[in-house]
């Protein structure tokens, strides 16, 4: 049963959408990002490791995602970011989950980045290494009813198999790192912390665990527990590597390297501990690889940017085996 309810609550798509490096817009620039991604989700790593299968089958997914990001000059970027956006297509295998779907809006971020060293910046000028941080919020657009879900779920209707998000206020850091090797070649490190200060109630946080509760609340209806998330850590590594192709037509290919985590659920008044024991409790980590190669047609009218991106999950903990194919298409324009 453990497994069940694990593999339920941690079905999540996670995107390689945003640009991770130092650099920032250049003045009243903007650049609008159009995502799309397909999933496909075959099993879970569970608390040793080692892969299971999933209660609800093999799930493929559909997903859309945008940003939006601005120089207010040069060295100053301000970013609208929704992802993994909203899955508007998705399907489960498994006998018991035909009717599941992942059709719920994912949070959003709003921030903004400042470089610190760099070519640009007035801070302090460089022309080998870039250094950036950002800081911002993440702001819920969704809260399930999850008593209606379970009921769509035991009724045999559609029903919403996991969130797409926490769907809790978020505070977010982020630091960007890069050096230049040459012109042409560099290597980006960066980092983000997103710290949740408040709480939830078990049952509005996913469908898991409102099955859970109201399962005890049969015999014990004060039960009522609530979950804090803590935060959200993520690491990437990335050499970039950038060809002119001809004057105009820019190749571009990364190779990133990216490791999340987050801590186990903070769980209060729960002395029964029927949630605090749930697998999804644990910690969760996951390693993934996600090579991309892109196009910039930097002479277009409005130039844009075409990239490819395929995410392999290399080894995790408490996470799902989500493997994705995403093009992304970034279109520039001055105000």
């Amino acid at each position: 049963m453990k497994k069940v309810l694990f593999a339920l609550l941690t079905l999540a798509l996670v995107l390689p959408v945003f640009a991770d490096d130092a650099q920032t817009m250049p003045a009243r620039v903007f650049r609008t990002y159009f995502v799309g991604t397909y999933a496909n989700i075959t099993k879970s790593y569970d608390s040793d490791g080692d892969k299971q299968n999933l209660a609800s089958g093999d799930i493929t997914a559909y997903n859309f995602a945008a940003a939006l990001e601005f120089g207010t000059n040069d060295w100053i970027t301000g970013a609208l970011q929704w992802a993994p956006g909203y899955t508007f297509s998705s399907e489960a295998d498994g006998s018991n989950y035909k009717k599941a779907n992942l059709a719920d809006p994912a949070d959003l971020f709003i921030g903004g980045k400042i470089q610190l060293i760099g070519p640009k910046t007035p801070i302090l000028k460089s022309e080998t290494v870039r250094l950036s941080m950002g800081t911002g919020v993440k702001v819920p657009l969704s809260h399930p009813d999850w008593e209606e879900e379970y009921d769509s779920w035991t009724s045999s209707k559609d029903f919403l198999l996991s969130p797409a998000d926490k769907h809790v206020l978020g505070l977010g850091a982020r630091l960007y790192a890069d050096y230049l090797f040459t012109p042409t070649f560099y290597l980006n490190l960066y980092s983000e912390f997103l710290y949740y200060p408040g709480s939830v109630k078990a049952t509005d946080a996913s469908l898991v665990n409102y099955a859970t509760v109201a399962a005890v609340r049969g015999s014990v209806p004060s039960y009522d527990p609530s979950i804090k998330y803590g935060y959200d850590f993520t690491l990437e590594l990335e050499p970039h590597y950038n060809l002119m192709l001809k004057d105009g037509l820019q190749l571009e290919t990364g190779l990133p390297l990216t490791y999340k985590m987050s801590p186990a659920l903070d769980v209060s008044d729960d002395s029964l501990g029927y949630i605090s024991n749930l697998e999804s409790s644990e910690s969760s980590n996951i390693l993934t690889i996600a090579p991309n190669a892109a196009l910039f047609f930097m002479k277009a009218a409005l130039p844009i940017e075409v990239k490819l991106s395929y995410s392999q999950p290399l080894m995790g903990k408490n996470r799902q085996v989500a493997n994705s194919l995403t093009c992304i298409v970034r279109v520039y324009a001055k105000y």
